[in-house]
């Protein structure tokens, strides 16, 4: 922060088209003191300050600038990879940590206990797999590994935790 990209990433946002998320300026009122003391993040800007600069809208589209630009990156790499050697023996998962806040809750951070940040895309494709399946199953990155022993064939590793999602993937619901 501040997000940086080329403009015209920010240009595919146009400034009067960004629909703000939601915000309501006494959102912590019915929540315990606690709570309100964990997510105190005196070091971060918080909406009220973002509003009355004026910055609310600059944020959010310099945050869809970025999220657009990581988007086509990874493009390229799925477009490189079908058109190479390897796209029928190569597994893609693709995953990141949660967002930003970016305004909600009268912040602009990524430390928060809110439902909000405690999701994250995980996109999992094999190439014999049927495209857009979803699974709304929990999981964790835990998961991973033995996902990636159990779809290339390799033996389980005794020594770790999670186990294979390859359950999931032949049968998402």
């Amino acid at each position: 922060v501040p997000w940086y990209v080329p403009q015209k990433w920010f240009d595919q946002h146009p400034i009067d088209g960004i629909q703000m998320p939601p915000y309501l300026a006494d959102d912590y009122s019915d929540i315990p003191e606690m709570s309100r003391r964990v997510n105190e993040l005196t070091a971060m800007p918080t909406t009220k300050w973002a509003i009355e600069t004026n910055q609310w809208k600059d944020i959010v589209q310099a945050y869809l600038a970025c999220t657009t630009f990581v988007d086509a990156q990874v493009g390229k790499v799925l477009d490189a990879l079908a058109s190479s050697e390897h796209a029928n023996n190569t597994i893609v998962i693709l995953w990141s940590d949660h967002g930003y806040h970016v305004g909600e809750k009268n912040r602009f951070a990524k430390q928060a206990l809110w439902d909000r940040a405690t999701k994250m895309p995980l996109i999992i494709a094999l190439q014999s797999s049927t495209t857009g399946k979803t699974c709304s199953r929990p999981v964790g990155l835990i998961d991973l590994y033995p996902t990636t022993l159990d779809l290339c064939g390799l033996p389980n590793n005794p020594n770790v935790d999670g186990h294979s999602l390859r359950p999931l993937l032949v049968d998402p619901p």
